[in-house]
C-alpha cells in the first residue's frame, strides 16, 4: 500500500504542468488563429 501511495504522487505532480502546459498551448493557438483569421 505504501509503494502504491508513493507511485501515485509523483503521478498527481506532474498532472498540474501537464494540463498547465496544454491549456498554455490552446491558448496560443486560439490567439494565433484570431489574429490571422
Amino acid at each position: 500500500m505504501v509503494f502504491l501511495c508513493r507511485e501515485q504522487i509523483p503521478y498527481s505532480r506532474l498532472v498540474v504542468p501537464i494540463l498547465l502546459l496544454v491549456g498554455w498551448l490552446a491558448g496560443c493557438v486560439l490567439m494565433v488563429y484570431y489574429i490571422f483569421s
